[in-house]
């Protein structure tokens, strides 16, 4: 059980070790020198299930540092009978470029952040003074509206980078019924102008999640505030419904919908859904990036379905933790 039956020459080159040097060794003792910090984790076993890929920090077997993706599938529905297929891909060049990106994208952030805490605090300050011409009250205003609306985007261009090469999340008891209304409220003044009427339906039970609360905050509220931005004198449903053990999160808007030659392209890295970079409404193009990164480490499943000119359906679905669900 557990044995390494083949390796091909391939996967000799990207290792550094013979075919002959790991036959009939426990795969688990040879991923424990590819990536220690594996093996503390996880095993082969718990691998297996897994629909998605594992990357690797490894070295190789002269200790030359290197990045694999892992994927590791059974060749058999039948658990007994089955035998493993453990796949690696060198990504060594595409996760250094990736890692150069982020840090670049930190850099201009950071660099952003201190001007942006400038401007928020001069303009609180200046907004308690009573010595000002009383128009200047409505440039103020729209001044700290529009410096909180800067600061988010810098947060969410902060958390591309960061989510670009660490995939960590944090574990902590969320009550959805409670988090999604707290969402909705801090969007209130958005849900005026636009005069959308909003509605959250909730399953009678409270609902529960082990989650990171800052991550999924993030994503559900690039979400919400998606569909807020692009109705207008429309509604807005929201609905969390506990279906065995996942929950279902599905935020339906009546706003103008997405063209479909777009739907397979809105989850992408800076991808804008109009070429007009001048509305007010345009972003820059990461909030969905983020809301499918977020959703996806946390195990869980994100979809869209939209028709133009009526609107827009994105349904997520997270696995409930099942000490909390029983």
């Amino acid at each position: 059980e557990n044995e390494i039956n083949l390796m091909n020459h391939q996967a000799e080159a990207i290792l550094g070790w013979k075919e002959i040097e790991v036959l009939d060794k426990d795969i688990n003792s040879v991923l424990s020198m590819i990536d220690p910090q594996l093996q503390q984790q996880t095993t082969i076993n718990e691998l297996i299930n897994l629909d998605s890929e594992t990357t690797l920090q490894a070295k190789t077997k002269s200790g030359e540092p290197v990045y694999l993706s892992m994927t590791v599938t059974q060749t058999s529905p039948d658990v007994n009978a089955a035998q493993s297929l453990v796949t690696f891909r060198d990504i060594t060049t595409e996760y250094l470029s990736k890692q150069q990106q982020s840090m670049f994208l930190h850099e201009i952030t950071h660099y952003l952040r201190t001007p942006m805490t400038v401007i928020k605090g001069l303009t609180s300050e200046l907004m308690h003074r009573d010595d000002l011409p009383s128009d200047t009250d409505i440039s103020l205003i729209s001044l700290k509206k529009e410096s909180f609306r800067l600061e988010t985007q810098i947060e969410n261009l902060l958390l591309v980078a960061t989510l670009q090469v660490d995939t960590s999340i944090s574990s902590q008891k969320i009550t959805l019924t409670n988090l999604v209304p707290d969402i909705v409220t801090s969007y209130q003044e958005e849900i005026e102008k636009h005069n959308v009427s909003i509605e959250i339906n909730n399953s009678p039970e409270e609902i529960s999640i082990k989650a990171d609360k800052t991550k999924l905050r993030t994503a559900l509220a690039n979400l919400i505030e998606n569909a807020i931005k692009y109705t207008h004198d429309g509604n807005v449903e929201i609905n969390c419904n506990l279906k065995e053990t996942e929950v279902e999160i599905t935020i339906s808007d009546t706003g103008k919908g997405i063209p479909q030659e777009k739907l397979d392209k809105v989850f992408d890295r800076f991808y804008y859904l109009s070429a007009d970079l001048s509305t007010t409404d345009q972003g820059v193009g990461i909030g969905m990036f983020l809301a499918h990164r977020v959703i996806e480490l946390h195990q869980g499943t994100i979809s869209i379905d939209s028709k133009e000119g009526e609107g827009t359906t994105v349904t997520i679905m997270l696995p409930v933790d099942q000490d909390e669900s029983n």
